[in-house]
C-alpha cells in the first residue's frame, strides 16, 4: 500500500522486506515445522533457479519487537506487511562464517 497512487513498478519484496523471515518463522512454528524454515527461506529458490546458496548466513531470534509502520523507497513511503504489528521473531544479525568453522551445523532460527 503506497501514501500515494499505486505504482505497479514497485516491487512487492519492499512492502514484505521489513517483516518476511519473522513472519515466515512465526506461521513455520505454528505449524510446528520450524525445522524446515531455513530450506524455504533459504534453499529452495536458488535450488529451483539453479543458482548458489548464499556463503553468508543469519540468525532470527525469538523476541518480541513491532514491525515499522512505513519505510520510504524510491522517493515513496511504503506501509509493509505486518506495518505496526507486534511481531514473535526478530532478525538478530549475520553470522561471520570464519568465526564458525569449528561448528557442525549454525541454525538460522534460535530454538528456545
Amino acid at each position: 500500500m503506497l501514501d500515494r497512487d499505486y505504482d505497479r513498478s514497485q516491487p512487492t519484496s519492499r512492502t514484505n522486506a521489513p517483516a518476511a523471515l519473522e513472519t515466515y518463522a512465526a506461521v513455520f512454528e505454528e505449524k510446528g515445522a520450524l525445522d524446515r524454515h531455513e530450506a524455504f527461506a533459504a534453499e529452495h529458490d536458488p535450488h529451483f533457479y539453479g543458482l548458489p546458496l548464499n556463503e553468508s548466513r543469519i540468525v532470527i531470534e525469538r523476541t518480541a519487537w513491532r514491525a515499522p509502520q512505513g519505510i520510504v523507497a524510491a522517493n515513496a513511503r511504503i506501509v509493509p506487511f505486518q506495518a505496526g504489528a507486534e511481531l514473535t521473531w526478530r532478525y538478530k544479525g549475520s553470522i561471520d562464517e570464519d568465526e564458525n568453522e569449528d561448528e557442525d551445523e549454525v541454525e538460522r532460527v534460535e530454538h528456545e
